[in-house]
């Protein structure tokens, strides 16, 4: 089987949605952001598109269950229904009935992820998923770099109707992208449990049940700490910036600029890493360079070329372990279960990041708000050191090509 060949489609397709996904959000907000004056509305959207990937928990049993061609070309004939519906409803103002499908198609949007690691599973190699998962993360890292510096200009200078009407078509050129998908392949990868015929709700206990494995919890509760306090700094970074005046945004986009240059570099960089060296060590390293380039930025936040040197710095290390946990939650679960994990994962982070959001808007209000920089810096070097010490982490003896069946128990 080559595996490249529906890779390549899966990664075009996705490139494809996220840009129209980023598109539809970006005209959306700003449709609320000129024609009401009262901020809550904004506030009220932001909610909504939180609470969708909190809601993406109640998705993972469908998603392991269906064939994933299947889901993603209707997920992409759904979205252009609903992108259709969106512009009727800001060509007349209707409010409501654009909150509820913002939300639906926000929903939408996040469930492509799981289903993405679910063909990468069942289609790729075990020892290639860190390289994959490297390719995937750099490519939609640069795409992100691209829609940042164009997007605003062609809402600026085509308007919102028409910035919705290309996301519109581009969700048509990815449903015939996902058409190509040799589904055959991808459904013949499950393993026998996923023929078992259980139900909804047993289904989700199983993910569930999955996250108290001791070896997964070992992962992913330093995981969840650090999420915490990184929703809280990102939070809270616009605000630094509002000291630079007028020239405030600008500045802040250049922050958020760099640091996706550092992760595109770091997400390459992981296919340079040798397999022989153990994970507990390389997910350290990351962590301590991710850490070391906050703690330096919160020391000298009114050098600007330190500032932007050290946010490339801890983009590398972030980015390189983004792409080794990826794997890593892709891999340690069974293959019919993978979109259970990934999704009740997902909900875990967005529900702490919610939460510290809110306490770091009240931080913001009442404290210096750059010492958050430094409690994310040391959060990390705490989570790098939990990893290198941590002896059962230890015995695991190398980063890629993982058997997990001798440290995990799958049934």
């Amino acid at each position: 089987m080559n595996y490249k060949k529906n890779i390549n489609k899966l990664l075009s397709g996705r490139l494809i949605t996220n840009l129209a996904d980023s598109l539809f959000i970006m005209a959306v907000t700003w449709y609320f952001t000129i024609n009401f004056d009262d901020a809550t509305y904004l506030g009220i959207l932001n909610f909504l598109l939180s609470l969708s990937g909190f809601m993406l928990l109640f998705f993972g049993p469908i998603v392991d269950k269906l064939s994933p061609k299947k889901m993603l070309m209707g997920l992409s004939l759904l979205q252009l229904f609903l992108v259709g519906v969106v512009i009727v409803s800001t060509r007349y103002d209707l409010v409501i009935p654009l909150y509820i499908f913002v939300t639906i198609s926000t929903i939408s949007s996040e469930i492509t992820y799981p289903i993405e690691s679910v063909v990468i599973v069942r289609t790729v190699p075990d020892d290639k998923i860190e390289s994959v998962n490297a390719t995937f993360y750099a490519a939609y890292k640069v795409v992100d770099l691209i829609f940042n510096g164009i997007g605003g200009f062609v809402i600026k200078y085509l308007g919102i109707i028409a910035s919705l009407i290309i996301s519109l078509f581009s969700f048509v050129t990815s449903f015939f992208v996902f058409r190509t998908i040799e589904d055959s392949e991808v459904a013949s990868e499950q393993s026998e449990e996923g023929t078992e015929n259980t139900g909804y709700l047993k289904d989700l206990l199983l993910g569930l049940q999955f996250l108290r494995e001791p070896m997964f919890l070992k992962f992913y509760l330093p995981l969840v700490c650090m999420n915490f306090v990184y929703g809280a700094v990102y939070t809270v970074l616009p605000i630094i910036f509002k000291k630079y005046g007028s020239s405030g945004s600008v500045y802040y986009g250049l922050l958020l600029l760099f640091s996706g240059f550092g992760s595109v570099i770091g997400a390459k960089l992981v296919k340079k890493i040798p397999e022989r060296f153990k994970i507990a060590h390389v997910l350290s390293v990351c962590l301590f360079v991710e850490a070391s380039g906050w703690i330096v930025l919160q020391m000298f936040l009114d050098n600007l070329f330190v500032v932007y040197a050290s946010i490339t710095v801890s983009g590398i290390g972030l980015a390189a372990m983004n792409v080794f946990f990826i794997s890593i939650f892709q891999k340690m679960p069974p293959k019919d279960m993978v979109a259970r994990v990934d999704t009740l994962i997902q909900s875990i982070f967005c529900i702490f990041m919610m939460i510290s959001s809110f306490i770091g808007s009240i931080v913001a209000n009442r404290y210096e708000i750059s010492n958050l920089l430094l409690v994310y810096g040391i959060v990390t070097v705490i989570s790098g050191i939990y990893y290198s010490v941590d002896k059962s982490l230890l015995k695991i003896d190398r980063c890629k090509g993982i058997d997990w069946g001798k440290y995990v128990a799958k049934d």
